[in-house]
């Protein structure tokens, strides 16, 4: 179980390894916690702990741009992993996800890949996401090897204001087989290159999943972030620290 987070004074201290204007390394630790509702009329607590990272190919330029969408924004291709722990009363458990994003050049093709390994269970998860980006636009769709494909899209753009502030816009849908469909909405409002809150919004038509989050960038390398989000069995929140360099 992770005991630690990284002190601050280290995270300051490790931006002096990168010019301020870029990056290629971007790493969190991150903490959350859930209450779910059960149909007896008690609450089960969830706690998980992880670490999350990502290489990129190529330095990520920063200047002038939003500090939560750079990387999208600058096209970067990477690789990344996720280790998370879990514990449910006397019940732990783990998940290992390997992923990858990748933007081909000199074409509009966007491509990503995420595996997933969970502790005690003999299944693997691959996920394949397809699909195109121009500019500050990407349209993409997923396929999971386990089910049969589904029609699902999601769609992001951002917008960058002159004046430093912007918008992460999003918005998705899912169709499910033997079931509701699906629809999510989101949009995160950048009062500054550093600072932003965004709002989230997904129902199948019975039940709501409503997000609110924020994110600060206290310098160019360290930020910090904070996610609730609500449903009518479902409360969870997530705090989280990172750093880039």
């Amino acid at each position: 179980m992770l005991k630690k987070l990284v002190s601050l004074p280290f995270l300051v201290a490790a931006t002096s390894f990168a010019s301020a204007d870029t990056f290629r390394f971007d790493g969190r630790v991150f903490y959350g916690s859930s209450e779910i509702d059960s149909f007896y009329g008690d609450s089960l607590d969830v706690d998980v702990m992880g670490v999350a990272g990502a290489m990129y190919f190529k330095d990520v330029d920063t200047n002038g741009l939003l500090l939560g969408e750079a990387a999208f924004l600058n096209h970067a291709s990477s690789i990344g992993v996720l280790y998370a722990e879990a514990e449910m009363g006397d019940f732990e458990s783990s998940t290992t996800t390997l992923n990858g994003e990748f933007y081909v050049p000199q074409t509009v093709l966007y491509l990503g890949v995420d595996y997933t390994d969970a502790e005690g269970s003999d299944d693997e998860d691959i996920d394949i996401t397809a699909g195109f980006y121009k500019d500050n636009l990407r349209v993409t769709t997923t396929y999971n090897e386990d089910v049969d494909y589904e029609l699902n899209v999601l769609v992001k753009y951002v917008i960058v204001n002159n004046d430093g502030t912007g918008w992460d816009l999003g918005a998705g849908f899912q169709k499910v087989d033997e079931g509701d469909d699906v629809v999510q909405l989101e949009a995160e409002y950048f009062f500054t290159p550093a600072v932003s809150v965004g709002l989230g919004y997904q129902t199948d038509g019975e039940d709501d999943i409503t997000t609110v989050e924020a994110e600060v960038f206290v310098t160019e390398r360290v930020y910090f972030s904070a996610l609730y989000s609500d449903s009518e069995f479902i409360d969870n929140y997530m705090l989280s620290a990172g750093l880039r360099f």
